[in-house]
Formats: C-alpha cells, structure tokens, sequence
C-alpha cells in the first residue's frame, strides 16, 4: 500500500508539473501571435528565421499544444483512475479512465509521429522521412497506450468475474 500512495503523489507532482507547462505554452503561444514577428530556431543545422505570421507555424505550434494537452489529460486520467484503487478494493472504481488515457496516449504518439512527417514540409517545403529520438519516443507512447487499453480492459473483465462470483452461492 506505501507504494500505491507513492504513486499516486508522483501521479499528482507530475500532473500538476505538466499542466503548469501546458498553461506556460498557451501563453508563450498568444504572445508570440501578437507580439512575436519572428521565430528564431537554432536547433536545425542552418538556423533559419520563422516567420510567425504564417499560418504553417501557428498551426504546428497549436498542433503541438493539443498534442502536449492529450498528454497532459492521459496523465491526469491514470491519477484519477489510481485514486480509485483503495485498501479496501484491489479494483479501480474507474477502468474506463485507463482506456481512455490509453486512447490518448495512442493519439499522441501518432500525432508526433505526423507532425515530425509535416513539420519540414511546412517549413522548408521538402519532404523528409526520418527516425530518430522523437520517433521513438512517439513508438513508446504508442506502446504505452496499448498497454493501458489492455489494463483498463483486464480491469473491467476482472470486476465483471468478481460480481459473477459474488452472486453465486
């Protein structure tokens, strides 16, 4: 049981960390729509000037924001769903939350997956297909949502059997 309240405290530290990042990009986001005329990115090997203006950039930047806000739900849905689970009852009063955050993670991962595919298209107007870091992380949180769809269904198969078995005499 100490280890399932450690948990839920990291669910919660963590939860609370990223949606406090989430708020912080929404507003770097609206400044940057009003105020910033250009975005410097050094990271690519020539470091290029992007034109905040254009839409391209303003509709990646808000497609990272619901991508990171997917995220940011998925997390905050496993820390509801692990509230539910007491010492009294080894079940979660609420599986669904797991496949819902499974869902989410899946459709994270995926929409990092497309938007590293759109993102050199947008910008430098080539098409680049590449695998790296970004992409394996995008794989992981594929994989990671798989494996809590799984959970959430293997939860309610569990309660289903406990109240099948609490009904028969």
């Amino acid at each position: 049981m100490k280890n399932l309240t450690t948990l839920k405290q990291l669910l919660k530290v963590f939860s609370f960390i990223l949606w406090a990042l989430f708020y912080l990009s929404i507003i770097l986001f609206i400044s940057l729509i009003f105020y910033g005329d250009r975005l410097e990115n050094a990271v690519i090997t020539n470091p290029m000037d992007y034109n905040f203006d254009a839409w391209g950039v303003r509709l990646y930047f808000a497609a990272m924001l619901g991508l990171y806000y997917m995220f940011a739900k998925a997390v905050s849905l496993l820390y509801k769903a692990t509230i539910s689970i007491t010492a009294t009852s080894p079940f979660p009063s609420k599986p669904l939350l797991y496949k819902t955050a499974g869902n989410l993670f899946i459709l994270a991962g995926i929409g990092v997956i497309l938007l590293q595919f759109i993102g050199p298209l947008l910008f430098i107007n080539e098409l680049h297909l590449r695998i790296d870091y970004t992409t394996l992380n995008a794989v992981f949180l594929i994989i990671i949502g798989l494996f809590f769809m799984f959970f959430g269904e293997a939860f309610l198969q569990a309660i289903a059997h406990k109240k099948e078995n609490d009904l028969t005499i």
